[in-house]
């Protein structure tokens, strides 16, 4: 179960941006996980006009970032969890080719 019920979604966007994520825009607002400055397969979506998500959509996001359980993404959007301790993780779990 998330920490929080609800996320904003500009502070979700902040925390993807200041960690390695690249926000690239067409008819959803798509983040790519760039590695060595190249596109990696993990990438995560916000729909346009979403001001807070809720627990459901919290869950798209959780699994598009590759985050088996609740305590991950709420380490990952609250801080605890670096940019580089996420990158090493999605290397070690095979989602990101070092």
């Amino acid at each position: 179960m998330p920490r929080a019920k609800s996320r904003r979604v500009a502070k979700m966007k902040s925390m993807l941006l200041a960690k390695g994520f690249q926000q690239c825009n067409n008819e959803h607002e798509r983040f790519l996980l760039y590695h060595n400055k190249k596109k990696t397969a993990v990438r995560t979506y916000f729909s346009h006009g979403q001001r807070n998500y809720e627990k459901q959509l919290l869950a798209f996001v959780k699994r598009e970032m590759h985050l088996p359980d609740w305590d991950d993404f709420d380490d990952f959007m609250d801080c605890d969890m670096t940019g580089r301790q996420y990158l090493e993780k999605m290397i070690r779990d095979g989602h990101v080719i070092p």
